[in-house]
């Protein structure tokens, strides 16, 4: 779950790819994670997106928040059907 952490609020880039591959990278290279522990990695990244969607819904007026404000509900929706639709969304970061 910490994984979904680490790409908070860049979930639906490019870079957040890159960072999901480095961070398996480096965690490998103290134990070998599972199958079924790398299959919900993609589960975790949108649950925590969309715990960060509530957080900026609800926080509407902190100065942290109001940066995402613009947008990120629908990208939220769209990463949510990339997720529901894509059965590969991820597939290379978690398989490298």
């Amino acid at each position: 779950a910490d994984l979904g952490a680490v790409v908070s609020f860049i979930e639906d880039t490019p870079e957040a790819e890159t960072m999901i591959a480095g961070w398996l990278k480096g965690y490998r290279e103290s134990r070998e994670l599972p199958d079924e522990h790398l299959a919900m990695i993609p589960s975790f990244v949108l649950l925590r997106r969309l715990q960060l969607t509530a957080w900026v819904a609800s926080h509407a007026h902190a100065d942290s928040a109001i940066a995402f404000t613009e947008g990120f509900a629908d990208g939220t929706a769209r990463l949510a059907e990339r997720y529901l639709g894509d059965g590969d969304w991820l597939r290379d970061a978690i398989y490298t």
